[in-house]
């Protein structure tokens, strides 16, 4: 069983150690030391909690609760989501807290059920109980932040803590969208799993409905219950593994791509990364018509509504304009953005049939280059996308006479399942779908553009990967380019796998910890004081 040690119970002092595995030998004749890493580094714990007591309703609540921890943990056998109390972000990354309410203190203050549950709170955990069965997907619980919360466009990340009461509930999903009966945003996976769920997800708009649906439709009566003692919505980042669905993404003169009324020429100037692998794309002298290239054959994708983001290295030859495209392949509507390559700046974006929420970004790579992204929503059951780029005369000028010598330079095409501009990455015969990060930094991807030192040294923030929660600390400032993407160092090194588009948490960041010491018990004076204190380490 997960527990969540509650984030407003308060601590007197903690001390933090860094647990290492590695080897020392030292030479026989030379005594030089050596040594050798085996991995598996995690941060351990000592928490003295503050002594609960005196007769208010207040203190008798914190020993309370202090206590059913503890005992809950059963010494080793359970597993607790710590935060680091003494936390305090130097950094300017926007991480609050975007729930009214969210550890209940206030009852049930800002917060709503549907017509077949009934809340209400106890100990600072609300308790969501059955009172009409059965149920049609109803709402446990539910709130919309205030109106202009949110960024749009930027990432957030939504969490709560549920807890196995009473009854036969089959699976729960957390779910966003613009009202409480709407998931455009994000509706997530039916699961049973209890515990600390956390799912991240792109906000189109500038407000939000958050909340959590029970998937049961049998098997439940009245008075059966579910348990959330914790819940948050804030803004995160995004974890960028690497992936292009295109094939031979520097090689445009490949028949991997069609050149419509232009041809391609390898390796005919310097890229971004000095090597001289860019294309250049030349228009042919046809009338009235457009000038580009595309994939030449589909690129299969799910069915789903789901955001794709295409990204490219542009610069200007004797043309200075281009438009970038994606298309699905079913109507052939499309999302685009224009930019003007001889300044950089964004022309008209649009936004076409079975496509919603268009935007997009330039970075400039030095030298002329810029890093242009187009992304999109796909609505429509498609299962086939092109992307493409068109020369230009102006904005929206993509149809026109070419001249038969006129070009632009293009570079490193990249296609990829996401909802923010992502790193560029190179593919030959096959399709990347990129890694996950090892060792003390990645790539990632969602963040407030162009902006210095969003996270800075012994800052904190937690990371999902296949071992759990993984707590780090930040060891080099976090720095931001213009289109959100950005380097994070930090200590220990991730442990587990980790996924695309999974969620960078700045906004109490935990890890997933299991008790140490020899016994889990606490100290009473009776009628006075509670004094307790645990030993942990990550799990």
């Amino acid at each position: 069983m997960d527990l969540l040690l509650p984030t407003w119970l308060k601590t007197a002092r903690i001390s933090w150690r860094y647990l290492d595995s590695t080897g020392v030998s030292v030479g026989e004749f030379t005594g030089a030391k050596r040594t050798a890493a085996k991995g598996g580094d995690r941060l351990a714990a000592s928490i003295e909690f503050s002594p609960a007591g005196s007769s208010s309703a207040s203190a008798a609540l914190e020993r309370a609760v202090l206590m059913g921890i503890l005992s809950r943990l059963r010494g080793r056998q359970n597993r607790a989501y710590l935060t680091n109390p003494a936390r305090r972000l130097r950094g300017s990354f926007p991480a609050i807290e975007l729930l009214a309410n969210n550890t209940f203190a206030d009852g049930t203050s800002g917060w709503s059920v549907s017509g077949v549950f009934s809340g209400s709170v106890s100990d600072r955990v609300m308790r969501s109980s059955v009172v009409d069965p059965p149920n049609a997907s109803p709402h446990p619980l539910r709130q919309s932040p205030a109106a202009g919360a949110t960024v749009q466009f930027a990432p957030y990340c939504l969490r709560m803590m549920l807890v196995q009461g009473r009854g036969s509930f089959t699976g729960f999903r957390l779910r966003a969208g613009l009202s409480a009966t709407d998931a455009s945003y994000f509706n997530g996976v039916n699961s049973l799993a209890y515990g600390l769920r956390t799912d991240a997800f792109i906000v189109p708009a500038t407000s939000a409905f958050i909340g959590v649906v029970d998937a049961t439709t049998s098997g439940l009566m009245a008075g059966d219950y579910i348990e959330i003692p914790y819940a948050s919505f804030s803004r995160c980042a995004l974890v960028d593994i690497g992936s292009n669905l295109l094939l031979r993404s520097d090689e445009i003169d490949n028949a991997a791509w069609t050149k419509q009324r232009s041809s391609a020429t390898a390796n005919a100037t310097t890229a971004p990364d000095s090597t001289s692998t860019a294309e250049s794309i030349v228009e042919d002298a046809t009338a009235t018509q457009t000038h580009y290239f595309i994939n030449a054959s589909g690129i299969a994708v799910s069915s789903a509504a789901i955001q794709y983001t295409f990204g490219i290295a542009l610069k200007a030859g004797a043309r200075t304009w281009a438009q970038i495209r994606i298309q699905e392949n079913i109507d052939a509507g499309a999302v685009r953005a224009n930019i003007n390559l001889a300044t950089g700046a964004l022309g008209v974006v649009t936004v076409g049939a079975n496509w919603v929420n268009a935007r997009a970004s330039v970075q400039a790579l030095g030298n002329g280059w810029y890093y242009v992204s187009i992304t999109g929503r796909k609505t429509n059951a498609a299962t086939s996308l092109s992307v493409l780029v068109l020369l230009s005369t102006g904005d929206e000028g993509t149809t026109y006479t070419g001249d038969g010598t006129s070009n632009i330079y293009a570079w490193r095409a990249t296609l990829a399942q996401s909802g923010a501009p992502m790193r560029l990455v190179q593919t030959t015969t096959a399709a990347v779908a990129g890694s996950s990060p090892t060792g003390s930094a990645m790539h990632i991807k969602g963040l407030p553009s162009s902006t210095d030192g969003l996270l800075l040294p012994a800052d904190e923030f937690e990371i999902i990967t296949s071992k759990g929660s993984e707590l780090k600390i930040v060891t080099a400032a976090l720095n931001s380019d213009a289109a959100g993407l950005g380097y994070l160092q930090f200590e220990p090194p991730l442990r587990g796998t980790v996924a695309d588009n999974a969620p960078v948490i700045v906004h109490e960041p935990m890890g997933r910890f299991i008790f140490t010491g020899d016994l889990a018990g606490w100290d009473n004076e009776p009628g006075i004081f509670t004094r307790a204190s645990a030993e942990f380490e990550e799990a």
